[in-house]
């Protein structure tokens, strides 16, 4: 059985290298969308052609963030393969299955023969402390400070059998449009390396920018006002300590309906 991970990406060059080898070693194949890159990202992503890179095609970047341009050439792309299944991933994401010892696509293909057609994946959202730079180092090794983003379950539909011409387009790429759905009731895992550094996130989010249709839909919402000064991570009863960097059991029993940067200060006393 063969698995698809389609990733868009911009000035991605912290990311890449590491996305690549993820999906390539959890034996999926790997289609790259480039939303014209201005650093090392395209470069770096070549040497991975011919060994589970398919293609890199190219998305003209408009001078704002438009994920909806992404999900329909994402769809597009999809209606031409032949794999079994298909996956809507980013960058600075890493995806797991519930089992441990077992890569992706086995899980997936695990799932596939139980008669599910798509998987719910729970967002494992790792931060720096402030103090903390991982943007030279190993960091899915070394990043161990983490907590569930889970607005509500289930949320993001990432995993899905290309044969069910399903579409991700109205949701922003969390939920399904299609018929003939049934969901996995094992939820997956989708590690998000979301800043390394708190350097990083300044120059991550500061002053980005998002389709304005996007936005009049009530997309972005958490990502349109972030302030510097909420950017440096603080002590969370949301917070978890990761035991093992490849560990297949996360402790989602407090899960936050808001990421770090929305978190009000805690009471005192």
């Amino acid at each position: 059985m063969k698995v698809l991970a389609l990733v868009c990406v911009r000035n991605e060059e912290l990311n890449i290298s590491r996305c690549l080898d993820d999906w390539i070693r959890d034996g999926c194949d790997v289609l790259l969308i480039d939303n014209d890159s201005d650093d090392r990202t395209v470069e770096i992503a070549r040497s991975y052609l011919g060994r589970g890179l398919l293609a890199i095609e190219r998305l003209p970047w408009k001078g704002y963030f438009s994920l909806k341009d992404q999900l329909v050439l994402k769809d597009d792309i999809i209606r031409e393969m032949r794999h079994d299944w298909v996956v809507h991933a980013d960058a600075d994401e890493s995806f797991r299955g519930p089992w441990s010892g077992q890569s992706l696509a086995a899980a997936v293909e695990r799932v596939d023969a139980q008669g599910y057609s798509c998987i719910n994946f729970r967002e494992i959202v790792f931060a720096p402390w402030p103090w903390q730079d991982f943007t030279n180092a190993d960091y899915a090794r070394h990043m161990d400070t983490y907590y569930l983003f889970e607005p509500r379950h289930p949320r993001l539909l990432r995993a899905w059998r290309r044969d069910l011409a399903a579409h991700n387009i109205n949701s922003g790429g969390h939920l399904l449009d299609g018929t003939g759905l049934k969901v996995c009731p094992q939820d997956f895992y989708l590690c998000h390396y979301i800043v390394l550094s708190l350097d990083h996130a300044c120059r991550k989010y500061l002053g980005r920018q998002f389709d304005p249709d996007e936005v009049a839909l009530g997309w972005h919402y958490n990502r349109l006002s972030i302030a510097a000064d909420r950017l440096a991570l603080k002590p969370s009863p949301f917070l978890k300590r990761l035991h093992r960097w490849d560990a297949a059991d996360f402790d989602c029993t407090t899960p936050s309906k808001t990421h770090f940067w929305e978190w009000g200060e805690l009471p005192r006393g």
